[in-house]
């Protein structure tokens, strides 16, 4: 079974990197960001406004190996990749590889109108978009969106207030892409759901259970999607299991054959005499027919089986669901600000979840049909949490970023490490980024030691509309002064800030520094490890003491 986690403070080298996103409509609740990995160091900013744009700015990562103050990021200039008269009202994009992804979004002004676009980055500046394709006409409000294997995409959406099917939950389809990629369409019955789920919901999230870096495969014939989501009539926060079906073609030439032989047996029913008298005249046309007739006959009867297969397409559908009851896993967050799910392995799931007074994370087991808790929530933060990033960098390690605007303003970020092999133990590590006005924050790991953090700014934070930053930063070791002695291969308690008085003979007014031997010394190193401010107390970590390299 899961326990309560222990928290700890680390220590990460940041260099921000401050940029113009927009000079007008970054206001209001519709703007978005994220931050995605692309081949050889590159990563992918996107972002859009209340105004209907929605850019893509590309960059570079750099950083040389064992030296976390060289980490850095370059950004190119920002483009407008779309540009719609009315607002966006919801944009989610999916990677699907390593340089393409999906972008879907709704159209506000155009009544909900939900679309879809691919998109492949060809080099650090260019950027090649398929056609958009129309989802759904009107009345979508939220959307999520998934990959099942390297030629499908599953997206889930729900419907305004005065949509008629408002009531009916979440609507999920199904999309196939092309192996050149920019093409896309629609592979379930286009205005039919394949599944629908809950009935009045918000803050729907979906992904395949799967191990994180898993490069995607050709579909499965049975897949299995988790979704969280919000039920607005009982105000519970849902986890769910939906199981996608896929009909083969074999299958569907069986139910071709038989919905044909149910014709032909209630033909035969209303007119029992038709065609009588002509059976011998039928039975020497097949005798007499030459082998040139008997191919074309063959190909007659393939092709039929092909339209009959179509039509099963066109009537049932290519694929069908089996929808799992669901499980409640927070009740009545009537206050939820906002809610996140992401697979760690094919077995567990995380939801990361803010409200107004506490955001925590949950441990999800959906290996069987219905999902339950492992483990009761881990509180990250008791703050009024306005928006959350979350970033799977493996299994076991996740990023989180956040932040909140009372008492003070502050952006923060955590590290979770959950140990599977150790009963899920949860440690976190708690980081200061930013004391400004964020409204949205992303995170990314570009590899196990470094990390990108992208922020939007408030309005009127530095007086500039629609500012906000990238910091490149590299994970810090925790080092800290034992509190007590201990002889070798014992535990101790470690002071990790504040001041040490277990020491003798220092010299007052000056810096000491980590050696190699695990003691303190006067020799500048590395590790500046705090101030002497008597002949036994040790000011940790004080500003003034720097490194060896300054």
């Amino acid at each position: 079974s899961f326990v309560f986690p222990t928290l700890s403070i680390f220590f990460p080298s940041l260099v921000p990197l401050c940029f113009l996103l927009s000079l007008q409509g970054l206001q209001g609740t519709r703007k978005k960001l994220g931050l995605y990995k692309l081949s050889g160091k590159r990563f992918m900013l996107a972002y859009c406004n209340s105004i209907g744009n929605i850019y893509l700015q590309l960059g570079k990562f750099s950083n040389q190996d064992g030296l976390t103050e060289s980490v850095g990021a370059n950004l190119h200039e920002a483009k407008i990749v779309f540009s719609k008269g009315g607002k966006v009202d919801d944009i989610r994009i999916t990677m699907l590889g390593s340089d393409r992804f999906l972008i879907v979004y709704t159209e506000y002004q155009s009544g909900g109108k939900l679309m879809a676009v691919a998109g492949e980055v060809l080099r650090d500046d260019v950027v090649a978009f398929g056609v958009p394709i129309e989802l759904a006409s009107t009345g979508v409000r939220h959307i999520a969106a998934a990959p099942i294997g390297s030629d499908r995409i599953a997206i889930v959406f729900t419907h305004m207030k005065h949509h008629p099917d408002h009531k009916k939950g979440g609507c999920l389809v199904i999309l196939a892409h092309s192996p050149e990629f920019k093409h896309i369409e629609i592979a379930s019955e286009k205005g039919q759901c394949v599944a629908n789920i809950g009935s009045t919901v918000d803050g729907l999230n979906m992904v395949l259970p799967t191990a994180h870096g898993v490069e995607a495969t050709l579909a499965a014939k049975d897949v299995k999607l988790t979704v969280v989501y919000r039920d607005l009539i009982t105000r519970n926060t849902v986890v769910q299991n939906i199981v996608v079906h896929e009909r083969s073609k074999e299958e569907l030439k069986k139910i071709a054959e038989k919905q044909t032989q149910q014709q032909v047996t209630a033909a035969a029913v209303r007119q029992p005499l038709a065609g009588a008298g002509n059976e011998t005249a039928g039975a020497n046309a097949t005798a007499t027919a030459g082998p040139q007739q008997q191919q074309q006959r063959q190909q007659e009867r393939a092709s039929s089986d092909d339209s009959a297969a179509k039509s099963v397409v066109e009537s049932l559908g290519k694929y069908w669901s089996t929808v799992n009851g669901p499980v409640t896993i927070h009740d009545y967050a009537a206050r939820l600000k906002d809610l996140k799910l992401e697979a760690l392995t094919n077995t567990y799931v995380m939801v990361v979840y803010a409200e107004q007074q506490s955001s925590g994370i949950m441990v999800i087991d959906v290996s069987g049909e219905t999902p339950f808790v492992a483990a009761p929530p881990m509180i990250f933060s008791n703050k009024n949490v306005q928006s959350i990033g979350v970033h799977v960098q493996n299994y076991e390690t996740v990023l989180i970023s956040y932040s909140f605007s009372k008492p003070v303003p502050l952006t923060s970020m955590v590290k979770v490490h959950i140990d599977m092999n150790g009963g899920g133990r949860m440690h976190v590590q708690d980081s200061f980024i930013s004391s400004h006005h964020v409204t949205h924050s992303q995170v990314l790991a570009m590899d196990d030691n470094t990390f990108l953090f992208g922020m939007l700014y408030r309005a009127q934070e530095a007086n500039v509309l629609g500012s906000g930053a990238i910091v490149a930063g590299a994970y810090g070791h925790i080092i800290g002064v034992a509190a007590s002695g201990a002889i070798p291969g014992s535990k101790a308690p470690v002071l990790l800030s504040g001041v040490s008085t277990h020491h003798r003979s220092l010299y007052p007014g000056r810096c000491y520094y980590a050696s190699a031997t695990g003691t303190i010394s006067l020799h500048p190193s590395d590790i500046p490890m705090g101030f002497s401010v008597s002949d036994s107390e040790l000011l940790l970590f004080a500003p003034g003491c720097k490194s060896a390299a300054h």
